[in-house]
C-alpha cells in the first residue's frame, strides 16, 4: 500500500501543474477587470457619470492593460450624473480553461460549458460634483 500514497500526490501534483498556467491568466484578467471597475468609477464620479471623455479614457485604460473590449460585457451608469448620485461599472467576461485540452479533444468537446469560468469585477460610487 505505499505506492498508493505517492500515486495520489503523483495526480494531485499533475493536476496542478496542468492548471496552473489557466489558474495564472483567470487571475490576472480578473485583477485587470477589477482595476478597470476601480478606475471607471473614479473617472464617472469625478466626471460627472459616463460622459464621452470617461469612455474614451477607460477604453484607453483597456488597451494599456491589453483587454479587449470587444471580449467583456460592460455595464454603466447611463449618461451624466448630477448632484450627488451614485455610479456604477461592471465588466465581465468568460474565460475557457485550455488545460482540458491536453487531455484530447474528446475530453475537451465532452467537458463543454464546465470549461468557462466567469470572471467580473464590477465598482459603485457617489458622485463628487458639487
Amino acid at each position: 500500500m505505499d505506492g498508493f500514497p505517492k500515486l495520489m500526490w503523483l495526480m494531485i501534483f499533475s493536476a496542478v501543474l496542468m492548471l496552473g498556467p489557466d489558474m495564472v491568466r483567470i487571475a490576472g484578467f480578473t485583477w485587470h477587470a477589477h482595476d478597470i471597475a476601480e478606475y471607471a468609477t473614479e473617472q464617472m464620479s469625478a466626471g460627472g457619470g459616463w460622459t464621452p471623455t470617461v469612455q474614451t479614457l477607460v477604453e484607453e485604460r483597456m488597451s494599456e492593460l491589453g483587454i479587449d473590449p470587444n471580449h467583456w460585457v460592460i455595464r454603466h451608469t447611463d449618461g451624466p450624473v448630477s448632484g450627488h448620485g451614485d455610479v456604477y461599472f461592471s465588466i465581465e467576461t468568460k474565460y475557457m480553461v485550455r488545460a482540458y485540452a491536453m487531455l484530447g479533444r474528446p475530453v475537451a468537446e465532452a467537458l463543454g460549458d464546465t470549461t468557462l469560468v466567469k470572471i467580473s469585477a464590477n465598482s459603485e460610487t457617489g458622485t463628487q460634483i458639487y
